[in-house]
């Protein structure tokens, strides 16, 4: 009965910290919709430092709660530390190879098998387009960050009871599903890209043990979609 209580505890926990990584977009959005859908510089530039002082504070404190976490119960043997030295190189350099494939593999699907997007993708381009200079570091750059967090790292803390090899394969499974559902994507072709995309996040993730690594793959995918989105490509 203690265990089925914990569990239904994290649970709502666990969703109470995927509303809160949210909350640096509300400048944005509250301007987006209430205020003006054409915004001047000056106005933008304003937004933009508001996102950016809740984008660092949100971050800071997702990342305090998962270092709490781990401590408290760490069955995947997590990291907690940011780190470039020797010792990773390698690890950083498969990284990086592996963050190019996903990012031309993404490119590729997106461009023979979506049009125009899902829901997700649509509003946020709309919104892209009325505040980019606002709107564009939280996607690029703080978004990712706390989703990773909070998606992988609060969520494998929270939920995943041991290190077993069972245990890990359906909570990756779960986490891609989580993934797919949170970027609006439950019954069109960009399902499967987004299942997919968490399914490795997740495998980066607990093969490493560190959230720095799937936390860069996330940042470089969603900058490599802005680049292009403002390319036109």
């Amino acid at each position: 009965m203690k265990s089925i209580f914990q569990i239904f505890l994290n649970i709502i926990k666990f969703i109470l910290w995927l509303m809160f990584n949210r909350i640096m977009a509300l400048p944005v959005l509250i301007s987006y919709m209430f205020v003006t859908k054409s915004p001047s510089l000056t106005f933008q530039i304003i937004i933009m430092f508001l996102g950016v002082i809740l984008g660092i504070i949100t971050t800071k404190i997702l990342y305090i709660i998962y270092k709490k976490r781990i401590i408290k119960h760490n069955p995947l043997n997590l990291e907690d530390h940011v780190s470039i030295n020797k010792s990773n190189i390698l690890t950083w350099v498969k990284i990086i190879i592996l963050s190019v494939i996903m990012i031309l593999g993404k490119f590729i699907f997106e461009h023979n098998f979506m049009d125009g997007g899902n829901s997700n993708t649509i509003a946020t381009n709309s919104v892209f387009d009325s505040y980019s200079i606002s709107f564009f570091l939280l996607l690029v750059l703080f978004g990712p960050l706390c989703e990773e967090l909070t998606v992988r790292g609060l969520f494998f803390s929270y939920f995943n009871i041991s290190d077993g090899k069972f245990s890990k394969i359906v909570m990756i499974i779960i986490n891609g599903l989580l993934f797919m559902a949170l970027h609006g994507s439950l019954n069109d072709p960009s399902a499967i890209q987004y299942f997919v995309v968490g399914i490795i996040l997740s495998i980066v993730f607990i093969k490493t043990k560190n959230i720095q690594y799937s936390s860069f793959i996330h940042v470089m995918l969603n900058l490599s979609a802005e680049i292009l989105g403002i390319l036109n490509i």
